[in-house]
């Protein structure tokens, strides 16, 4: 019953109400998602650098998971909202290599970190909708011609010595051929709504306004308002 309650559109939304206001603040129109972090280097991945040791930007920088699940709860609460993301940064790096350079430089290139990488995500969803569609549709192919092929196994007349596996072919066909279809029918009703969700809330906001500001002696931690 879950399932179909989720086929409802309104069901799929978050029951935020009146507390929209009292829970995220506004300015011109924008509801404000704030981030408190030590270093640029805390909205990375682990593992993934600002600049490589001699300067240059790297080709790609993923963000953190964390970060990623973190803007995903607060989009879906702020639906149909624009949206301004406020990263307060304790210092700029943890490289000092990086933290001399200009921070209007600093600041252009941490604020385009997360539209770059809902970008690339973007794409990364569409390719996963394409191939659940296509793997959707095969496996109501499969189960169609399965359950083409149990008609005639079915009608068949085994001799009463062919064994019990025999008389279980066409029944084997046919619990395969439901069972492929149902997984059909699951993918197409269920299973791509997560996924299209998550390509709206990355179409968002890649288009959200991204202010980034150093302010010492902030909290490490993300804000959980």
């Amino acid at each position: 019953m879950q399932r179909v309650a989720l086929l409802f559109p309104f069901r799929q939304r978050v029951p935020l109400g009146d507390q929209l206001t009292t829970r995220y603040r506004h300015t011109e129109g924008q509801v404000i998602i704030p981030l408190h972090l030590e270093a640029g280097e805390d909205l990375l991945a682990p593992f993934e650098c600002l600049r490589s040791h001699d300067g240059s930007k790297p080709l790609s920088r993923n963000l953190n998971l964390d970060l990623v699940e973190y803007l995903f709860r607060r989009v879906a609460e702020v639906d149909q909202h624009e949206l301004l993301l406020k990263i307060n940064l304790t210092t700029p790096s943890r490289n000092p290599a990086v933290a001399i350079l200009p921070r209007e430089q600093l600041k252009t290139d941490l604020e385009n970190l997360i539209p770059e990488h809902c970008t690339y995500l973007e794409i990364v969803k569409r390719e996963n909708l394409k191939r659940l569609i296509c793997d959707s549709l095969l496996l109501a192919l499969l189960g169609l011609l399965a359950l083409g092929v149990s008609i005639p196994v079915d009608a068949l007349s085994f001799p009463e010595d062919a064994g019990i596996s025999l008389h279980l072919i066409g029944q084997g066909i046919t619990v395969f051929g439901w069972l492929t279809l149902w997984e059909a029918l699951v993918n197409l009703l269920w299973t791509w709504q997560p996924i299209y969700r998550q390509l709206r809330m990355c179409r968002r906001l890649q288009y959200a306004t991204v202010k980034v500001q150093f302010v010492a002696n902030e909290p490490s931690a993300m804000a959980t308002d």
